[in-house]
Formats: C-alpha cells, sequence, structure tokens
C-alpha cells in the first residue's frame, strides 16, 4: 500500500517498507557512504538511505529502505529526526545562505568604502563576509588620496569653466585638511597587522595600541 505525504515543501512516498523523498533543496547530509551508513527517522521507523537521483530541474530523490542503526554492522553514521520541523529548519537556513551570499556580493562592490566604517563594525563584516578589515581599510586610504589629488584639479577646471556653484567648492576645500589628517593617522594603523583598523575619524574618540 503507497501512502503519501507532504512534508513541508517535500513530496514523500512510502510504499512496502520502502521510503521515497523529493525535494528541491539537495541535502548533504543525506548523501551515502561507502563505508557509513546514516538512518532518517519518519513517522517513528528508521530508514537507511541507499541512493540519490539528481533530476532535471535541480529535484533529487533520495530512496531509503527500512533499516534498524541498531543491528547494522555498519559504522553508525547520522540519525536524522526528519519531520516538518527539519525541513522548515532546512528551507529557513537556505533562504538566510542566500541572502548572505546576496548581500556579499553587494558589499564587494563597495569595498573601498567599507574601510570607513568603525572598527567594531569592520570586525562583523570580516567574521561573516570575510572582508578583511585591514585590505578594506586601505582601499579607502586610497578614495581619500584619490579625493585630495583630484581637489586642485578639479579647482583649476572651475576657473576655466565655472560649473560647480562657489559655495560647493569652498565646501569641498574645507574637509580636505581634515581628510589628510586623517589619512595620515589610518595609513599609520595600517601599518599595524591587526584586525581593529580605524574607520573614519574614528581615532578622535578613542586610540588604539600597538598590542591591539
Amino acid at each position: 500500500m503507497r501512502q503519501k505525504y507532504q512534508v513541508g515543501t517535500d513530496q514523500v512516498t512510502l510504499s512496502e517498507g520502502r521510503l521515497e523523498v523529493v525535494t528541491a533543496r539537495p541535502m548533504e547530509e543525506w548523501e551515502p557512504e561507502l563505508h557509513r551508513r546514516s538512518y532518517v527517522r519518519f513517522n517513528g521507523a528508521s530508514y537507511v538511505i541507499e541512493r540519490v537521483e539528481h533530476e532535471a530541474g535541480g529535484r533529487v530523490r533520495y530512496h531509503l529502505s527500512a533499516g534498524d542503526p541498531e543491528g547494522s554492522l555498519a559504522i553508525p553514521g547520522q540519525l536524522i529526526d526528519y519531520d516538518e520541523d527539519y525541513v522548515h529548519n532546512r528551507d529557513r537556513g537556505l533562504r538566510a545562505g542566500q541572502v548572505g551570499t546576496v548581500v556579499g556580493y553587494g558589499l564587494w562592490f563597495m569595498m573601498p568604502l567599507l574601510g570607513f566604517l568603525p572598527s567594531a563594525i569592520k570586525a562583523r563584516l570580516h567574521e561573516r563576509y570575510g572582508f578583511h578589515p585591514l585590505t578594506v581599510t586601505e582601499l579607502s586610504l586610497y578614495v581619500e588620496a584619490a579625493y585630495l589629488i583630484l581637489l586642485p584639479l578639479l579647482s583649476l577646471f572651475q576657473l576655466l569653466v565655472r560649473l560647480l556653484p562657489g559655495g560647493l567648492l569652498t565646501a569641498l576645500w574645507a574637509v580636505a585638511l581634515p581628510l589628510l589628517i586623517d589619512l595620515a593617522v589610518r595609513r599609520g594603523r595600517a601599518q599595524v597587522p591587526s584586525l581593529r583598523q580605524y574607520g573614519l575619524f574614528e581615532w578622535l574618540f578613542h586610540r588604539f595600541g600597538d598590542g591591539e
């Protein structure tokens, strides 16, 4: 007798001691190993994972047969409790991973600006997405240097063409000296191989020692 179940987003068929799970979410822990057997517990019964079929469209079909981990001579593997909660947690984790990947790619294009962020935020970005604080800080120093180099050229161009309002150019020059000081201080800190690297003007509020 064939019994069909809908377990979350998965389709499950139970027939004469055999279990078939069809899902759009591949599960690495369900991959059978040569010398180790993993078991799946479903509706109070245990099943051993025999083989996996990867189908067109990204669907995966898992074939399992009834088996008791206690009576097996194979090296014991995982015992997976397969139910609605398992599928829900699996799908939620996959969605979180996909969002994290998208965010990581977006931040990659902003790497020269990430170095201006406070040191604590850069440390979290390093932990979660792998952006090294020293690398992004050095990129932000190049941005500051480019600003200071291009500003005199922009001023010269303004004398010839006058595209910018005079007040805007004055404001751009007003921040030039503070940025020059920030560049010097943060460049000095970048000589220390440390994860704790200053953000923009962060050194005004606290200073790091060489051992930090």
